[in-house]
């Protein structure tokens, strides 16, 4: 068990970035140039909680984004937070980014879109929090207890661009370009690691099959396979999976490793959208194995969105989405 507790540990401490399990409940923090894809008013909560069997507290993220697609040539606008915390309290990394992106429209269905998000990077370090050896006794009581913290503020940047045609889409992002400082000891300085992101997949496979007569549902099933690369300092981590709709429903399976390590993250997700909101589950179960043990925690995620119509219709289900070059929620 301690063996996994020193690899998130170790993480938490170089305060990388969080990681969703639904990486699509906040489109412009995994790519800037998601940024008002949509062409309507959209926006999304997430909240994540995870590795509690290591803890007696899960470490804990909260998503929040919103963004409009102006289809007047003006671009697209959007806003997004991110605020992940350990479970001790020790380390609270919060994210505040304003994004910007413009499409450059090759046909009907296809265009490249570039996104810039400038960013406020903020570190809270809670020295109460932490416990060193030579504070406890032989009995195991704390001896006494650290006092003071500190906030640290600093500016930072993020680039992205994406492609799609409706039946595939590929996006590059960079996160971190400032690598801003978040502490300071002595001699040691820590700053945050940029973090590179490759993302791809499409509608690569469908079937319809017979409409029921009392039933007015989308008949066609779709199959999306995906795969997502991401590299932050010697962190990195690969995911590959599908989604699978029908109408207004979605489940995704997917599989995660991070390189180098016996690291391994099974996913399995489920969404329902009516008209123009929607709501999303998914869990995660991780595992690391050593030579003679297997160690494993849950994730558990929830997301919610919504869609406001201004000047033509929202898509309704998934399929619609990728009609038009909408990425998928799930």
């Amino acid at each position: 068990m301690c063996v996994l507790w020193i690899v998130l540990t170790a993480a938490a401490a170089q305060a990388q970035d969080a990681r969703l399990t639904n990486v699509y409940a906040n489109p412009i923090y995994l790519n800037p140039a998601y940024t008002g894809v949509a062409e309507h008013w959209r926006g999304g909560v997430a909240y994540r909680s995870g590795w509690q069997a290591l803890t007696t507290q899960p470490y804990r993220t909260l998503s929040l984004y919103a963004d409009y697609g102006f289809s007047d040539g003006f671009g697209n606008l959007g806003v997004m937070a991110v605020s992940d915390r350990t479970p001790d309290g020790s380390l609270i990394h919060s994210q505040i980014g304003l994004s910007y992106a413009f499409r450059i429209t090759l046909n009907e269905r296809t265009f490249v879109k570039i996104g810039w998000q400038p960013q406020l990077q903020i570190f809270q370090h809670n020295a109460a929090s932490l416990i060193y050896p030579d504070q406890i006794d032989y009995d195991g009581n704390v001896l006494q207890s650290n006092a003071g913290g500190s906030t640290v503020t600093k500016a930072d940047m993020a680039l992205g661009t994406v492609f799609s045609n409706g039946n595939f889409y590929m996006g590059v992002a960079i996160y971190h370009l400032l690598m801003p400082k978040q502490t300071q000891a002595g001699e040691i300085t820590i700053s945050t690691p940029r973090k590179y992101t490759v993302h791809l997949g499409g509608n690569l496979s469908k079937y319809s099959f017979q409409e029921h007569p009392r039933y007015n549902v989308d008949n066609t099933i779709i199959f999306s396979p995906n795969l997502l690369i991401m590299q932050q300092g010697k962190s990195n981590f690969c995911r590959v999976g599908t989604y699978i709709a029908l109408s207004r429903f979605a489940v995704g399976f997917h599989y995660g490793t991070a390189w180098g390590t016996t690291l391994h993250f099974y996913q399995v997700g489920a969404q329902y959208t009516h008209n123009t909101i929607g709501i999303a589950y998914h869990f995660e179960f991780g595992a690391l194995s050593s030579s003679t043990q297997i160690y494993s925690a849950n994730t558990h995620e929830i997301s919610f969105f919504f869609k406001i119509p201004h000047g033509k219709t929202p898509p309704q289900t998934f399929k619609e989405g990728l009609k038009t070059s909408e990425m998928p929620f799930i």
